[in-house]
C-alpha cells in the first residue's frame, strides 16, 4: 500500500514471452498500481529471428516510462535476457573474448540442443559468446546508470543487480541451467547501489539468498 501511494509502479519489462506465473505475477501488481502496464514483449524465434527487444531495447522502453512523471519516485524491474542461450550477443560482444568472428549459437535448449556433443573449440566458443553477452548487458546498464544521472537521478535511485539463475558449461556432465545445483548455477551477482547511501567495495562473505 504504501508502494502504491509513493510511487508509479512498473512490474516488468522484458523481451520475453510471458509464462502464466509472469502474467499472474504482472496481473497482481497491476491491482496494486491501479495502472496499466508498458510491457516490451515479444515471441521467442530461433535463434532470435523475431527478438528485436534486446538490452539496448530494455532500456529506451523503460527511460520513455521514466519520462513520463520525472517528479514521481519510480520502481521498476528490467529482465534482460540477452545473456540466456543461445548465446548470440550483438557484435562487437559476439567475437569480444574470441578469435572467432561468430563464437556460440549451438546450445540452444528451444530447439533441443540441451546436451550437444560438443568439442573443446566448440565449447570455447560457447562460452566466449556467453561472456559476449554478460559484456553486452554490462555495457548497457552502464548506460541505464548515466541516462538516470542525467535526468536527475544518479544520487536517488537504489539500483540492485541480480539473477535468478547462472550456466553450466560441462561442469558435473551438465549445461545451460535448471538442472542442478552446482556453483556454476546458483552463485549469482547480487549488487546494491545507491552513490553517497550503500557503502562502495563492500563484500558480504556470509551466503544470502535472493528468494
Amino acid at each position: 500500500e504504501r508502494l502504491r501511494r509513493a510511487c508509479q509502479l512498473q512490474p516488468h519489462i522484458s523481451w520475453a514471452s510471458e509464462s502464466d506465473a509472469l502474467a499472474n505475477y504482472r496481473r497482481s501488481l497491476d491491482a496494486v498500481a491501479e495502472l496499466a502496464v508498458d510491457t516490451v514483449v515479444s515471441g521467442h524465434g530461433d535463434p532470435f529471428g523475431d527478438l528485436a527487444e534486446r538490452a539496448a531495447e530494455i532500456n529506451e522502453a523503460f527511460l520513455r516510462w521514466v519520462d513520463r512523471d520525472r517528479g514521481k519516485p519510480f520502481f521498476a524491474l528490467l529482465n534482460y535476457m540477452d545473456t540466456h542461450d543461445p548465446y548470440l550477443p550483438p557484435q562487437p560482444y559476439r567475437n569480444k573474448f574470441s578469435k572467432r568472428n561468430e563464437p556460440g549459437g549451438i546450445l540452444n535448449w528451444r530447439v533441443g540442443r540441451n546436451e550437444p556433443q560438443l568439442s573443446q573449440a566448440q565449447l570455447r566458443d560457447e562460452i566466449d559468446g556467453y561472456d559476449g553477452a554478460i559484456a553486452y548487458v554490462d555495457e548497457h546498464i552502464g548506460r541505464l546508470l548515466a541516462k538516470l544521472a542525467q535526468r536527475g537521478h544518479g544520487k536517488d535511485t537504489i539500483i540492485v543487480i541480480t539473477s535468478d539463475h547462472g550456466e553450466s558449461f560441462g561442469e558435473h556432465g551438465l549445461f545451460l541451467h535448471g538442472n542442478g545445483l552446482s556453483p556454476q548455477e546458483i552463485r549469482v551477482p547480487f549488487i546494491f547501489w545507491w552513490p553517497g547511501q550503500v557503502p562502495a567495495g563492500v563484500r558480504v562473505a556470509r551466503p544470502v539468498s535472493n528468494v
